[in-house]
């Protein structure tokens, strides 16, 4: 499978963001877009407002990733193309299953079928994060019914980071349960990715890749594109 390269829009020059988005758009194989609201983690990022005024100015698929607390508010406000990849932590969510609990508070809580719900009847793709060093077996009863896994190689919340080795097991671990299991889900993977690094996290099994500062914060963002691609050849 061809490995897919999406700029991570937190890294590009936020003022002047349709011109960074024009100029890479032919290069690349959709765009990755950051939204925090403070709480989940101690940071900003895009608001759901720019991201709708972005799917209105390129036609490339949109990978968004969702670092909030309340998961199915963000979902309700998006207005976004068919085939947009959401992503988002399923520990602010709970199962069917906790909600029959008695004494477990979940009034105020979606579950996460009704996440899945709400994702799949924009008819857009369902996809589960994981953060460094999260066992998988947090995700496993999800992943059949998940199109993608984002698979963190940072620790989420600031862009800039080193990229950590201890996701590539991650990689190995999902491509070894998908194949045990045969599941069709695709992985994608974050954070302090370039072009010493990428054809290694292809070698473990990723599809896509979202590199941020290895593209944006490079003189030529472009020229930073063609050698993640010469890597990868």
């Amino acid at each position: 499978m061809k490995l897919l390269i999406y700029p991570s829009l937190a890294a590009a020059d936020q003022l002047n963001l349709q011109r960074e988005i024009e100029r890479v758009e032919n290069y690349i194989d959709g765009f990755h877009i950051d939204i925090m609201d403070d709480h989940f983690v101690p940071n900003v990022a895009m608001s759901v407002g720019t991201t709708n005024q972005i799917a209105h100015v390129t036609k490339k698929p949109l990978f968004i990733h969702l670092m909030v607390e309340y998961v199915a508010e963000f979902i309700e406000r998006f207005q976004l193309p068919a085939g947009t990849t959401i992503s988002f932590h399923s520990q602010r969510l709970v199962t069917e299953e906790q909600e029959t609990v008695p004494g477990v508070w979940t009034e105020m809580i979606p579950t996460i079928a009704g996440v899945f719900e709400k994702i799949k009847r924009s008819n857009w793709k369902v996809s589960i994060a994981l953060c460094p060093g999260q066992p998988i077996s947090t995700i496993a009863p999800l992943l059949a019914q998940v199109d993608n896994v984002l698979v963190l190689s940072v620790m989420p919340g600031f862009s800039g980071q080193d990229f950590m080795p201890i996701s590539l097991n991650t990689l190995d671990d999902l491509v070894l349960l998908r194949k045990e299991n045969n599941l069709n889900f695709s992985i994608a993977i974050d954070g302090g990715i370039d072009a010493k690094n990428i054809n290694q996290v292809a070698l473990h099994g990723a599809h896509i890749v979202c590199v941020g500062s290895g593209i944006f914060g490079e003189q030529d963002p472009v020229k930073a594109i063609e050698l993640l691609r010469e890597q990868i050849s």
